[in-house]
């Protein structure tokens, strides 16, 4: 069978299974609301929800961020370093919460699967719902 072939039969197997995703076409809007075939929607299936993408005070600070750390820091903490600024944003932030300290990380499937894979070794049994997350798998 040609890899053309195998692909195809792959692709026809999701969409019968109503498992073929696409990628949404989004005509406008990057803050908390989208406009999706000329519809107003709010956006909640995104990080952005409470569009702070689109504050002026978040861009500002971004920019100056920007013109001093540079774009990216080129890999994770462990690996190249870590910059002070998140030292204080996890140090204000344990405050605010009222904890000893915290740990700023970058996204939910990065916290789930880091803070499961921590945890939890090979004797933990754990009860995991089919539909959780793909980032609770994961990391269970």
């Amino acid at each position: 069978m040609s890899y053309q072939n195998y692909f195809k039969e792959r692709l026809k197997k999701l969409e019968d299974l109503n498992l073929l995703r696409h990628i949404p076409h989004i005509e406008a809007g990057a803050g908390k609301y989208i406009t999706v075939k000329n519809k107003r929607c709010l956006n909640l299936s995104s990080n952005n929800y409470l569009g702070l993408s689109l504050n002026k005070n978040m861009i500002h600070a971004s920019k100056e961020a920007i013109a001093k750390y540079g774009c990216s820091s080129s890999g994770s903490r462990i690996v190249t370093g870590n910059y002070s600024v998140y030292d204080e944003l996890e140090r204000e932030t344990a405050d605010f919460k009222g904890y000893e300290s915290c740990l700023v990380l970058g996204c939910g499937y990065i916290a789930n699967l880091s803070v499961i894979s921590a945890i939890c070794d090979k004797d933990w049994l754990v009860f995991s719902d089919k539909l959780n997350h793909a980032s609770i798998v994961d990391g269970v």
